[in-house]
């Protein structure tokens, strides 16, 4: 265990008291010395300060989001190193907590609140993809809601830990390995693929956005290996109170494909479109909430954010929301972790009870079946690269 740093003047910080700690490195907060602001001290537990890949990652995250001058990104102050030679990155300090625990606590969201958190998180990511920047990570424990003037739930994006510039090759990433949380991560991730672009945020940010309005995620599994397989094969659940614009733009961020994926700007659009839409909408509760068609998913930003001043101007009052459907949980395969013979034999026995239902193609059901394989061989990856 790292000794305690309590007290510590670190690159012009003075340590306080640890916040947390990870695998692979431990959480300060600190105030800068000339001003006596809070800071956030994030600092490589040493025995990784001696390992390559692990500190050209932590590198990685100072750089990368040192680059994103965004207000919904969080702000890096500083990478170096202390004098012993461990590596430390100083960040903004965000009081409050996370989305994940706000999920917790409140449960499905409305429309207008879901709105109001994950839009600004998408026109973050937007901007980020529109420097090359892909996050790879995004989950609702990576953003912080805390407290900007009158804002008590003020959305940003932690994390960069695992992003990559579009423009220079991974090489601390190898075919097969993994890389980001398996609840919300996109078809390609879970094939091990490397070439990782803004598609699989979108996907990260729809699976989110489901979540925040049905309370639950579009998939979810007792294994990574069965919960790949869901992400690999299965359609997503219908998305329950949701505007049929926002449920056809959420399920065409959840789509297998990558390039059938809109952009994260679409979605904030989508949201902000679908609030508006909401406030407008009068009794009765069946009535249908319109935020704007298909053929408008993909216009830029900013003339959805015209549609929906357009639709915010109507006035009226916001429709009743109703109480959630939630679908039952389809069974859970028994896929564990086996030989690979025993292995096969189960995920084959999985896709022919499944087949029927799905009446997939078999040229699509023998991809799919190899790219669970290569998921499932890919777990102690996972435990690896995530952890911390």
């Amino acid at each position: 265990m790292d000794d305690d740093r309590t007290g510590q003047v670190i690159g012009g910080y003075r340590v306080e008291r640890q916040l947390g700690r990870g695998a692979f490195g431990v959480v300060w907060l600190a105030a800068r010395v000339s001003d006596g602001k809070s800071v956030v001290l994030k600092i490589l537990h040493q025995q990784w300060a001696k390992v390559p890949t692990v500190v050209e990652r932590f590198r990685r995250e100072g750089q990368v989001a040192g680059k994103i001058m965004h207000p919904h990104v969080a702000q890096v102050y500083a990478y170096a190193t202390t004098d012993e030679g461990v590596p430390y990155i100083a960040l903004e300090y965000l009081p409050g907590g996370t989305l994940k625990q706000h999920l917790k606590d409140q449960g499905p969201l409305p429309t207008a609140t879901a709105a109001e958190l994950w839009a600004p998180v998408c026109e973050a990511v937007g901007v980020a993809h529109t420097m090359g920047i892909v996050h790879r990570d995004l989950k609702p424990e990576n953003v912080m809601l805390t407290t900007r003037g009158a804002n008590a739930r003020y959305p940003v994006v932690l994390d960069f830990g695992i992003a990559k510039f579009l423009d220079s090759a991974d090489k601390l990433t190898s075919t097969g390995t993994m890389l980001g949380t398996p609840t919300y991560m996109a078809p390609e991730q879970c094939r091990g693929q490397t070439d990782i672009g803004p598609p699989a945020d979108v996907y990260s940010l729809g699976a989110i956005c489901f979540e925040l309005l049905a309370g639950r995620p579009p998939f979810t599994g007792k294994t990574v290996a069965e919960l790949a397989m869901k992400h690999l094969l299965d359609a997503p659940p219908p998305l329950p109170n949701a505007s049929p614009a926002l449920a056809e733009m959420v399920a065409r961020c959840l789509a297998k494909e990558p390039e059938k994926r809109p952009n994260a700007h679409a979605l904030a659009g989508a949201l902000r479109a679908a609030a508006s839409g909401a406030a407008a909408a009068a009794p009765p509760a069946k009535q249908s909430v319109t935020g704007f068609g298909p053929t408008a998913l993909d216009v830029p930003i900013t003339e959805e954010l015209r549609a929906a001043r357009a639709a915010a101007a109507t006035g009226g009052s916001r429709a009743p929301s109703s109480t959630p459907t939630v679908e039952p949980e389809s069974s859970v395969a028994a896929t564990v972790l086996m030989s690979d013979g025993d292995r096969q034999a189960k995920l084959d026995e999985e896709l022919r009870r499944r087949r029927p239902a799905s009446r997939r193609p078999p040229v699509v059901v023998i991809v799919a079946v190899a790219a669970a394989v290569v998921a499932v061989a890919a777990l102690v990856a996972v435990a690896l690269t995530v952890g911390g």
